[in-house]
C-alpha cells in the first residue's frame, strides 16, 4: 500500500452534505440550492475516484436529503414539496445498462426525513414520526413504518443513524441520546448504559462491527460490545474541557483493522489513541495545528 496522495478529482455540485459508504461504494448527496440548483447524488468507489468516473443520480428539487447505495440498488430521498427543504419520500432505483433508473417511489410517508443507514439486511431513514424501514432481504424490497416509541416526548425523533454490515442492530440518535433499533421486529429501545445526562458528540462502529464507540459531550468515550448484547465494556475520560466555542468540536474515527479509536482534542491540539479491547488510552499525539476532523485511510487486513 502506497503513501496517501491528493488526486486531481474535483466535484463542483452544490452543497455536498451527507456522505455514506456501504461495502465498496460511497454516495455523496448534494443538497442543491432552492431556485438555483437541484439536488444530486454522486456514486463511486475507489477505482472510480482514481479514474475520475462515477454515476450521478439527479433529483428534481433542492433538498436536505440522503442516499443509501447497496450493490446495484439505490434508495434516495424524493422531494415533492418545493416549499420544504426536508424530503418526505424515498425512491428505489436500480443500476441498469450502466445507469441508475427509477423503479418505484415508496408509498410510506416519512415527514421531516433526516438521517439514514444500512446494515446487512435493512436500510433505514429517520422520520419525524418514526423510521422508514426497507427490508432488502425480501422480494421487491418492501418498506414499512416503525413508529416512535411511547417514551419519546415533544419533538423527539431519530435524526441520525449508524449501522454496520455485520451487525443486526442499528443505532439511532434522538435528542442526543442513543437508541438501539432491531430491524427484524421493529423495536426501538434506549441503549443501556448510556449516561442519561449526557449527549452523543460523535459515534462509529469499528472495522469489524465488534464495537460501537461513542464520545459524549463531556469528553468521555463509551465502548459497547455488539456481540455481547451491546454490553458497555468501558467508559474512559479522554478529553479535557472543550469550552472554547471558537474551536471545532471533537471528532472520532476508528481504524479499519486493529481495534483502535482516535479522538481529536482541539483545545489541547492532541489526537488521543484508545485501545477498544482494554479501553486504555495508548498515547496522546501532539499536533502543531487545531485538529478539526479525522478520517481513516487504508483497508482492512
Amino acid at each position: 500500500m502506497g503513501q496517501p496522495q491528493v488526486l486531481s478529482l474535483r466535484l463542483f455540485d452544490s452543497r455536498p452534505t451527507h456522505f455514506q459508504t456501504f461495502g465498496d461504494q460511497s454516495a455523496l448527496f448534494f443538497d442543491g440550492d432552492t431556485g438555483v440548483a437541484s439536488a444530486s447524488v454522486a456514486v463511486f468507489n475507489d477505482a472510480g475516484i482514481e479514474a475520475g468516473e462515477m454515476d450521478y443520480i439527479p433529483r428534481t428539487y433542492a433538498q436536505h436529503g440522503a442516499a443509501q447505495v447497496v450493490g446495484n440498488v439505490a434508495f434516495v430521498t424524493r422531494q415533492e414539496d418545493i416549499d420544504s427543504f426536508l424530503p418526505e419520500r424515498v425512491d428505489r432505483l436500480e443500476r441498469l445498462g450502466g445507469q441508475f433508473r427509477h423503479i418505484e417511489t415508496y408509498d410510506v410517508q416519512c415527514p421531516g426525513l433526516h438521517g439514514s443507514a444500512s446494515n446487512g439486511g435493512y436500510t433505514a431513514f429517520g422520520c419525524g414520526d418514526g423510521l422508514l424501514l426497507i427490508d432488502r432481504q425480501s422480494n421487491g424490497f418492501p418498506a414499512t413504518k416503525v413508529a416512535n416509541p411511547a417514551s419519546f416526548t415533544g419533538d423527539m425523533r431519530i435524526g441520525r443513524l449508524a449501522a454496520h454490515a455485520d451487525v443486526p442492530e442499528m443505532v439511532g440518535i434522538a435528542s442526543g441520546h442513543p437508541y438501539l433499533i432491531h430491524p427484524t421486529h421493529g423495536d426501538i429501545e434506549a441503549l443501556a448504559g448510556w449516561p442519561e445526562d449526557l449527549s452523543i458528540a460523535a459515534m462509529a462502529f469499528d472495522g469489524h462491527g465488534e464495537h460501537f464507540v461513542a464520545l459524549d459531550d463531556a469528553g468521555e468515550l463509551h465502548i459497547f460490545n455488539t456481540g455481547q448484547e451491546w454490553t458497555l465494556t468501558h467508559s474512559r475520560a479522554v478529553l479535557g474541557a472543550q469550552d472554547d466555542e471558537d474551536l471545532p468540536a471533537p471528532s472520532l474515527a476508528v481504524s479499519g483493522h486493529d481495534g483502535l479509536a482516535f479522538v481529536t482534542d482541539p483545545v489541547n491540539r492532541l489526537v488521543v489513541v484508545v485501545d477498544l479491547e482494554s479501553g486504555e488510552v495508548l498515547e496522546s499525539v501532539a499536533v502543531d495545528y487545531v485538529p478539526s476532523g479525522l478520517v481513516w485511510l487504508g483497508g482492512a487486513e
